[in-house]
């Protein structure tokens, strides 16, 4: 789940990058008649030679039921709405600040610094997560959000940069750490259904990400960076009151409880 969650990402990333290349020798419509040429092949590629693969020690279907998300499961699900609400909300207002300084040609030179160090830290957090540090990672990449949205606000481009290359990083780290801490606290055969439920969050989150800077920015550019700041800081209270990222731990304390 969290190389599909990386996967969204890094191909967000991708295409603002590669689109002001190719925009270099092809128009706007014709990027997007692209895409879709892509969208279908891609659609036939499933459909052909994707099969259908049933796992044997499942033997029905799991429907949700509110005992299968506990507290700790919905903070993390309202981290994970917010990191695709700030993923959209920093691609809508960076290439704007960019364009109305250099020009919109000279935008991936802002984002490549940020995908390079950010997948650098991911496998560093990958790490320290598998050593039980995760709730150290996650404080420490909801400050460096807060820091790298900061830095938006400001005029300078070195500064936008600084901030742009710092959120690459904070949402490299939870954009992995989020799903894969659900899925191993999803009950006994539920992975997929709890999964589920986690990218339906997640995706809402790029629907309200999109909407509601939309309407911000037409305020003002610091009205939209201001709201996403604030959202922010309230999603890293919620998430630091998570108990464990330890399904294990859980289990200890749910024992000692009934001893």
């Amino acid at each position: 789940m969290s190389i599909v969650g990386i996967s969204f990402g890094l191909a967000g990333t991708a295409g603002f990058i590669g689109a002001t290349l190719l925009n270099k020798v092809l128009s706007v419509s014709q990027i997007f008649l692209s895409c879709s040429i892509f969208t279908v092949f891609t659609g036939l590629y499933i459909a052909i030679f994707i099969r259908e693969y049933s796992i044997k020690n499942i033997e029905k279907k799991v429907k949700l039921k509110a005992g299968m998300l506990t507290k700790d499961m919905i903070k993390l699900m309202s981290g994970g709405f917010f990191i695709y609400y700030s993923m959209v909300s920093v691609f809508m207002i960076v290439p704007q600040i960019i364009d109305r300084t250099v020009g919109i040609g000279e935008m991936w030179k802002f984002f490549i610094p940020g995908i390079i160090l950010g997948i650098f830290s991911m496998r560093i957090s990958a790490k320290l997560a598998d050593r039980g540090h995760e709730k150290k990672i996650v404080r420490v990449s909801f400050l460096v959000l807060v820091i790298s949205l900061c830095c938006l606000l400001a005029d300078r481009l070195y500064l936008v940069e600084i901030g742009l290359t710092s959120y690459f990083i904070g949402y490299m780290c939870l954009v992995s750490l989020f799903p894969a801490t659900v899925t191993k606290f999803s009950p006994q055969n539920s992975a997929g259904t709890v999964a589920g439920v986690f990218n339906t969050v997640q995706f809402m989150g790029s629907f309200s990400g999109g909407l509601l800077t939309g309407v911000l920015w037409g305020i003002s550019k610091n009205t939209a960076v201001y709201g996403l700041i604030a959202l922010c800081v309230i999603t890293t209270l919620i998430v630091n009151t998570v108990q464990s990222y330890s399904p294990e731990h859980n289990n200890i304390k749910n024992e000692i409880g009934v001893i």
